[in-house]
């Protein structure tokens, strides 16, 4: 039977979109249908932080209870419940009736869906499709400090190449960008920074059908996204 949500609930979900910004998909994903990026600005979503913990289940709550700072179990309590409305909508579906599974390789995934979500200390970034594979990242660069150690450490020799070629003010940016976009491609295949992945090699050496762009997320924010076409059963 089709969901049909009461008049509050129309009314809250609408309040709560209206509060999100749609990032358009790059022109390199046009060719993936049905793509759609959303972005939360935590901060001007924290006034629906009730009605958004409401929406979730047992094991997300006693998850948020775990953490230390109350900012914190505010900006997950924020994440999760928008991911839950995100995904409702496009599922039609009542938000707080989703069931998250877990799939052989530890991504979290609902049926019929494929998502991934991303956050900065007050941004949260969501991608959905049902015609893809998904990997998002998202960092804030005024909380990075470039490091040339940490690079020899990411990035391959071409990579390293073209940061020591840029000025001195530009690579924090750049090497953000190559993060981010490892970050996303690692989100993509599912089970993150594994023993044995080859991190600095890892743009170098994608897979068949493996893409990733980058997603302009705003000020002081690096965002990139990674698709692939869907994994078959």
């Amino acid at each position: 039977m089709p969901w049909k949500p009461g008049r509050k609930m129309i009314a809250d979900l609408a309040r709560i979109f209206g509060a999100l910004s749609a990032i358009a998909p790059p022109a390199e994903l046009a060719a993936v249908p049905g793509l759609h990026i959303w972005c939360a600005d935590l901060a001007g979503l924290a006034p629906e932080a009730n009605g958004l913990a409401a929406l979730l289940d047992a094991s997300e709550h006693e998850e948020i209870r775990r953490l230390y700072h109350e900012r914190d179990r505010l900006h997950m309590v924020l994440r999760r419940g928008v991911r839950r409305v995100v995904l409702g909508r496009h599922l039609h579906c009542a938000p707080e009736l989703l069931h998250f599974e877990r799939a052989s390789h530890g991504k979290p995934c609902v049926p019929g869906l494929s998502f991934s979500a991303s956050s900065a200390p007050q941004t949260a970034l969501l991608a959905v499709t049902r015609n893809a594979e998904l990997g998002v990242d998202i960092e804030d660069a005024t909380q990075f400090q470039f490091a040339a150690e940490l690079a020899a450490t990411c990035c391959s020799d071409r990579e390293q190449g073209r940061l020591a070629a840029l000025p001195e003010a530009l690579r924090a940016a750049e090497f953000l960008r190559l993060w981010t976009a490892k970050e996303a491609v690692l989100k993509l295949r599912g089970g993150g920074f594994q023993a044995g992945v080859d991190l600095p090699g890892l743009l170098d050496h994608l897979r068949a059908g493996e893409r990733v762009v980058a997603l302009p997320a705003g000020p002081h924010l690096c965002a990139s996204l990674a698709v692939a076409p869907l994994r078959t059963a």
